[in-house]
């Protein structure tokens, strides 16, 4: 097949199957966040839980009230988070390569996958930080959709990226 056949060769078999797919995969993720979830709760119970942080004033007015969470928390979302995307693109990469012709490099495409899902932590890392700091627990739900979505997006890409490689 040439370049324009593998690009423009969109079937609603093809369309049906990649929803499949990425029903499946997506599945896998939120069974492994939720796993991880229940765990690290049933583990280390209400140390987790929000603490309150009230300013007030000298004469006892409250100013401000705020919602800090606890560092262990934040770091247990972020490895939560980051196993649940890594295992939901893997295995979105792993059926899409044995399904679709035009993916010929499996076992580079989960290496690309999988590399680029640590450099993504890496790279997210600040943003939970600073969500953390200045919303709390509604700010790390906040990063880890970010997260979750720069990932996805990100694996998605590697996998085009690596059939257009091989196509020139």
């Amino acid at each position: 097949m040439n370049e324009k056949q593998l690009l423009t060769k969109m079937t609603l078999p093809n369309v049906f199957v990649n929803t499949l797919v990425g029903l499946a995969s997506g599945l896998l993720g939120t069974m492994v966040l939720g796993l991880i979830l229940l765990l690290t709760w049933s583990i280390v119970g209400d140390v987790l839980v929000p603490t309150d942080q009230q300013t007030t004033t000298e004469f006892g007015e409250i100013l401000s009230h705020k919602q800090n969470t606890h560092p262990l928390f934040l770091s247990v979302v972020i490895w939560a988070v980051f196993m649940a995307t890594l295992a939901a693109n893997i295995l979105k990469t792993l059926l899409i390569t044995s399904i679709e012709e035009r993916y010929t490099a499996r076992a580079t495409c989960i290496t690309q996958v999988a590399v680029g899902n640590v450099a993504m932590l890496i790279l997210t890392i600040p943003i939970y930080i600073m969500v953390s700091s200045q919303y709390g627990a509604t700010g790390v739900a906040v990063g880890a959709f970010v997260h979750t979505i720069l990932s996805v997006i990100f694996s998605t890409l590697t996998l085009e990226i690596l059939t257009l490689k091989n196509i020139f």
